[in-house]
């Protein structure tokens, strides 16, 4: 139905051919509607009722982020729009966020600054910012099959041990419920979409499901009051916007002589070149994780570079358990 609807655009990581085939595009609609369907079901059967208002902020911020995505599949925003409206969905969860506003301070600092830091409205601000950073983290890491996808999932899987390993210590049992009952549907539905979207891709996910991924991702680490660990596992995502940043913001115009004409904007797909002849992704100078992998390791194919970032980002969140749970406890002297 997208597809007929005009829905639809061209893999350009592929060889090209006379007649290329439009593949489907925004089927992040359809699992996100799917997911927040589950989320309601699954209220309905819910004898927790004392956080069901947690429930009702989360699905009003991914229902408002959904659409936007949807909005940006069918009327293509600029990046700087995407910014300006992944902040918009933003606000419900800012809005009705009623739980603690304070930061517990390290050890070494406390001598200073006391054992907590009081933040308030800032703290609100930093919930904004921080799903903010979840979708636009996602939606830019992005250009090969399955890329989107995987590393929501990754995500996912990693909030969901969290929570499991939580939940056996005995910390903060009602946040780590919540981040189950939340994330285990999100997972199964994005491994559905990954079916179709992994290579050769059969649909492209759009915006509707990198948003939705980053919002359902962010409200989880809020609500579940574990942001600081989500962080982590968004890892690559940060190094991928840390190396993408210059090109997305542009460069002055006096640098313009002194760089390639590459980097003096920043082009709608920021993709590798496809190498015809030898079925290969090369790198090219737009700055991204992706081409920063081909630059290291040399032309791969689409599927070997998938494997070997999602491989890095799986290392990453294993490293990013014992960042939590060791290290964290010579900077606190109880780690919950």
């Amino acid at each position: 139905m997208l597809a007929k609807r005009g829905l639809s655009g061209i893999d350009l990581n592929k060889k090209k051919v006379d007649d290329p085939k439009r593949i489907p595009e925004g089927l992040g609609l359809v699992v996100g509607s799917v997911f927040l369907t589950c989320i309601i079901i699954f209220e309905l059967f819910n004898p927790h009722t004392e956080i069901i208002p947690q429930f009702h902020t989360a699905l009003l911020a991914i229902c408002f982020m959904l659409l936007l995505g949807f909005a940006d599949d069918v009327l293509g925003f600029r990046w700087r729009s995407k910014i300006f409206l992944s902040a918009i969905a933003a606000l419900p969860l800012a809005a009705f966020y009623t739980g603690a506003t304070a930061i517990m301070v390290p050890m070494p600092f406390r001598g200073l600054l006391g054992n907590y830091i009081e933040l308030g409205l800032f703290y609100k601000i930093y919930v904004g910012a921080f799903t903010v950073f979840c979708t636009n983290g996602i939606n830019i890491y992005a250009g090969i099959n399955g890329l989107e996808v995987s590393q929501s999932i990754i995500v996912g899987l990693a909030i969901i041990v969290h929570a499991y390993i939580q939940i056996y210590r005995g910390y903060f049992l009602e946040e780590n419920r919540f981040a189950l009952w939340m994330a285990t549907p999100f997972v199964l539905c994005s491994f559905g979409l990954l079916k179709f979207n992994k290579f050769p891709s059969r649909v492209f996910v759009g915006d509707s499901y990198t948003y939705m991924a980053g919002m359902t991702l962010g409200t989880i680490a809020t609500l579940g009051h574990f942001s600081k660990t989500v962080m982590l596992f968004f890892m690559p995502q940060l190094i991928n916007f840390a190396l993408s940043l210059p090109q997305l913001l542009g460069l002055p115009k006096f640098l313009h002589r002194l760089v390639p004409e590459e980097f003096r904007t920043c082009p709608r797909h920021r993709l590798p070149k496809y190498d015809e002849e030898k079925g290969k992704l090369v790198a090219t100078r737009n700055l991204t994780l992706i081409n920063a992998v081909l630059y290291l390791f040399g032309p791969r194919s689409e599927q070997s570079v998938l494997h070997l970032l999602s491989f890095f980002h799986v290392i990453w969140c294993a490293v990013s358990f014992g960042i939590r749970f060791w290290l964290a406890s010579l900077l606190y002297e109880k780690v919950r």
